[in-house]
């Protein structure tokens, strides 16, 4: 969000420069001007009162480094939704960052949460967008879309070419964008993804397709009852071999039926919707 919460007009670096409050939301400073008054100052956004000086109110540097280079960008945010502008660089202690779990001596920093990210998940967050699906990795973290993921590998691993990167859906190797957990190293193709969205808005028409025979003389014969036990999505089905195509997976999410104890990758489980 490049906009004050409270004129809703866009930030820069000279007028409308953006500030951080103590308590996590960030305003412009003419903005700030206006609302302070004898040395008190209320966030128009959850109503504290801060006691602080004009001189003390922290610039978002964030914010401003992104509008000074042109480049667009998102403000980074800790769990509980506060700004983090405070970038800290220390060779004494070292901090685990909230994303990718590494420790760091360079990280961005909220304070009322003493919450961490680091400079190396920032710029990912800044490179990536928010997705709009329910999918997640199999960890349950949240996934963002990447225009090149080829491009992310190659930064983190630049000794190896990265012509494309394996689809954790469907293991098929390919370029361009993806939803990326970047602390799981897991992607989902743009394909896998569409077709999730088609089984998550059919998910009612989703149903286990394995056949139970009636005994060893119902397989001779082929007298069989279909289980059609609706199926259910489970992000956490890791190393799981698919019912349908006999692949294995060991980070993709999968289809499961309770009643059957097995599991449908994504592009089998698109198949079963009639």
């Amino acid at each position: 969000m490049n906009i004050c919460y409270k004129c809703k007009l866009p930030y820069d670096s000279e007028i409308r420069i953006p500030k951080i409050l103590p308590c996590g939301h960030g305003l412009c400073i003419i903005c700030i001007e206006k609302l302070f008054k004898k040395g008190l100052l209320m966030c128009p956004k959850d109503n504290i009162i801060h006691q602080i000086s004009l001189e003390d109110i922290s610039t978002n540097y964030v914010v401003l480094e992104a509008i000074d280079i042109g480049n667009p960008f998102e403000i980074i945010k800790c769990t509980n939704g506060h700004e983090m502008n405070i970038l800290v660089q220390t060779e004494k202690e070292k901090m685990k960052c909230s994303v990718c779990k590494k420790y760091s001596d360079s990280y961005y920093q909220c304070v009322p949460c003493l919450d961490q990210i680091c400079i190396k998940c920032c710029e990912w967050i800044n490179t990536t967008a928010p997705n709009s699906y329910r999918l997640r990795c199999s960890e349950g973290h949240y996934l963002r879309e990447t225009l090149n993921a080829e491009v992310f590998y190659q930064s983190i691993r630049p000794h190896k070419k990265h012509n494309f990167f394996l689809c954790d859906g469907c293991l098929t190797k390919t370029n361009g964008r993806s939803l990326q957990c970047r602390q799981c190293k897991l992607d989902y193709c743009i394909s896998c993804v569409e077709k999730y969205r088609n089984l998550d808005k059919n998910i009612e028409l989703l149903f286990c397709s394995k056949k139970n025979y009636e005994g060893f003389f119902g397989m001779i014969i082929g007298k069989y009852e279909l289980c059609n036990q609706r199926l259910v999505w489970r992000n956490q089905n890791t190393n799981f071999k698919c019912f349908s195509c006999g692949s294995f997976f060991n980070k993709s999410g999968s289809f499961i039926c309770k009643e059957c104890s097995i599991a449908y990758c994504i592009s089998c489980a698109n198949k079963l919707i009639p």
